[in-house]
This record gives C-alpha cells, sequence and structure tokens, in this order.
C-alpha cells in the first residue's frame, strides 16, 4: 500500500540508508535519532530533511564514534568539539594500527619459524651468526623431570609471562635457559630460569652478546634434549670451539603441532671469540 503520510517510515528511511530499520529503532532508544512523530499504530515517521541529519549520524559511526559520543556531540555541533573528537580518535587509530603492526609481526615470524622448521631434524647442529638481544631473564631453580618443581613455580611464570608482554598484549616465545657449567657436568635438568626475547629497551634487561652461536634442534619431548647437548659438546670439540654462558632453549612449533613428538626445541650457546 502506498504511504498517505507526507513521511518516511523507518522501513522506508532504512532502505534509502542501506540500513536494517532496528537500527533506527535503537537510535531513537538511544536518544540520537528520533522520528518527527509515531503513529497510533506506533509506526515511527521521519522527514526527508532528516536523512541529511541521519547521514551525519552514520559517518560520526564510520569514524569510530561511540553512540554517548554521538549524542553529546550532536546536542551542539561545533568545530572545537568535533576536533577534539578527531583527535582522540585519530590516537586510538594510531594505537590500532601499532597493534596489527605487531601482529602482522607476530604473525610473518611464526610463518617463518615453521617453514624453517621444514628442513630441522632431530640432532641437526649449525652454527648461526645472531644481533645482539635484549631478554627478560627470572632466575627460577627449575626442574623439568620433577612436577612439584613446575607446580611450585607456577607464580613466578606467570608473573614472567605478564611482564613479558609487549606492544599490542603480544609476546615472543618464553624459554629456558641453563648455564654451560650444568650441560658439562651432565645436570641437565638443574635449569637457571626461563627468558623472553623482548623488542622494546626496558631497564634490568639482560643482554645476550652478538656474536656466533652453535645451534642445535631437538625433535621430540625433554627425554632426548640431554642427548642433542652431548652431541653439541661433542661437536664444539672436534671443531676447537669454545663455548660460553648459558644455553638457550625455546620451543619452535608448539603452537602448530598435535603431538608432543613433533615439538622442536632450538638450543643456541655462544661461541667465545678467541683473541
Amino acid at each position: 500500500m502506498k504511504n498517505k503520510h507526507p513521511y518516511l517510515t523507518a522501513g522506508e528511511l532504512a532502505k534509502i540508508h542501506g540500513l536494517n530499520k532496528r537500527t533506527l529503532h535503537y537510535y531513537d532508544e538511544a536518544g540520537i535519532f528520533s522520528p518527527v512523530c509515531k503513529g497510533e499504530n506506533g509506526y515511527r515517521y521521519y522527514t526527508f530533511e532528516q536523512s541529511m541529519e541521519l547521514e551525519h549520524i552514520l559517518a560520526l559511526r564510520e569514524l569510530n564514534m561511540s553512540i554517548e559520543e554521538i549524542k553529546q556531540y550532536m546536542q551542539r555541533p561545533n568545530p572545537e568539539d568535533f576536533c577534539a573528537l578527531a583527535a582522540d580518535k585519530i590516537a586510538q587509530i594510531d594505537q590500532t594500527i601499532d597493534r596489527l603492526k605487531q601482529l602482522k609481526l607476530r604473525l610473518q615470524q611464526k610463518k617463518d619459524t615453521l617453514l624453517r622448521c621444514q628442513d630441522i631434524y632431530h640432532g641437526k647442529i649449525e652454527i648461526a651468526t645472531l644481533p645482539r638481544q635484549y631478554l627478560l631473564l627470572t632466575p627460577l631453580e627449575i626442574s623439568y623431570d620433577t612436577h612439584d618443581s613446575l607446580v611450585s613455580n607456577v607464580g613466578n611464570i606467570l608473573e614472567h609471562l605478564n611482564a613479558s608482554l609487549q606492544t599490542g598484549g603480544c609476546r615472543k616465545n618464553c624459554g629456558s635457559y641453563i648455564s654451560l657449567e650444568k650441560i658439562q657436568a651432565g645436570a641437565f635438568q638443574h635449569y637457571d630460569g626461563i627468558f623472553t626475547q623482548m623488542d622494546v629497551k626496558r631497564k634490568n634487561l639482560f643482554i645476550k652478546p652478538e656474536g656466533n652461536y652453535l645451534r642445535g634442534f631437538c625433535i621430540g619431548d625433554w627425554e632426548k634434549i640431554p642427548q642433542v647437548y652431548q652431541t653439541m659438546l661433542h661437536y664444539a670439540a672436534e671443531n676447537n670451539l669454545q663455548l660460553t654462558g648459558y644455553a638457550y632453549e625455546c620451543g619452535l612449533n608448539e603452537f602448530a603441532i598435535a603431538s608432543e613428538d613433533e615439538y622442536i626445541a632450538q638450543i643456541e650457546i655462544l661461541i667465545q671469540q678467541v683473541a
């Protein structure tokens, strides 16, 4: 039936602007855009002139302004308030962009790592030249072969994970570190603590020096780790490499495996430069 009123119904106005008429009902209830009148049948009626006002509201919504912000602004539109709102939204958008850039970088790094894992086999040894890295260290006496040791350190581990959050709520993989002395003594199960590589320099971060690192890989559960350490020590002895500092262990693919047998751990130990 043709509309007999010199107005637009909610359905008609919504169709013009590509909206669901429930959106107009919501705007009315929120107090930011109301019909000029309501019929006895409860229908909402709008004028053609209100179409421009609605476009302004939709434009503000496109600028990510909240209903409350729009409501306050529409009560007295003026350049000063709009510029203030725009500046606030620009700052929020910049933060979102930074967060998305960090997420993109993390995803690319994880993708690259998984692609690299395709060429890794258990016991593989290589020498890698690494740049200086900044690590957040949390010293802990952890023995991965005892359940009680892990349970007693849960609080410290969670505290470390919270402290390692970076821009956009991202963090790099958390790993464990153990001294070379313990490795040489065969005390593989007694770790010195956990670490997370940090992108942003902060106070009290440990500097993992640049240089050449002896790198080994373990595929499978933790019980295979000592075997890889022995292989690395044997390789260093055969090639007259003097190791120093700590061994840094971290998982490469824990986010993309269905079984512990597929887990790949990477171990890095600094090769001391001979004068």
